[in-house]
């Protein structure tokens, strides 16, 4: 159990505060998805920097944070302390045109969602409110921004790179 008696509080020490205690697998998992959220929030402000401010990436970035944000709490009330991004959007490697950088991260909501279900929701059974955080982020991944993401390339399908630049 991350939470132990002789460490940090999360409230574990008491009765009604047992069931806060998260499973090394828990903890790893919501520090695994934390990662991933500030991962997606560099990439899209590095997009953002690049292109100007662009809808999806406006509107994706600003839910990233935020799911950062509910991420963070929930580890922190749990009495883990959430780390600082590590991510530097001056230091992300953007595709050349707007249009594959949006390709790009429809496929990175794609494989986000993929993760949930596969690896973080696995390792939070057990964990009622963790696993209902991860059920809405891979939901806001798959339902809201991932069309969105596909929305914007249909509409853009003509900026399409050819291939055939002379």
């Amino acid at each position: 159990m991350t939470c132990r008696r002789d460490m940090e509080p999360c409230g574990c020490s008491t009765p009604e505060g047992h069931g806060r205690c998260l499973t090394d697998a828990a903890r790893a998992a919501l520090l695994a998805a934390l990662d991933m959220e500030y991962r997606a929030a560099a990439v899209y402000e590095a997009v953002l920097r690049r292109f100007g401010p662009m809808p999806p990436f406006t509107h994706v970035l600003r839910s990233e944070q935020r799911h950062a944000a509910v991420l963070g709490a929930l580890l922190e009330g749990h009495g883990v302390a959430a780390p600082p991004s590590s991510y530097d959007p001056a230091q992300v490697s953007l595709p050349a045109s707007l249009w594959e950088a949006c390709e790009a991260a429809a496929a990175g909501k794609e494989a986000s969602a993929e993760r949930y279900d596969r690896d973080l929701l696995p390792a939070a059974e057990g964990h009622e409110e963790v696993r209902t955080v991860f059920l809405r982020l891979r939901d806001a991944a798959l339902h809201c921004q991932l069309p969105a993401f596909r929305h914007w390339i249909e509409l853009h399908r003509r900026e399409e790179p050819t291939g055939d630049a002379a």
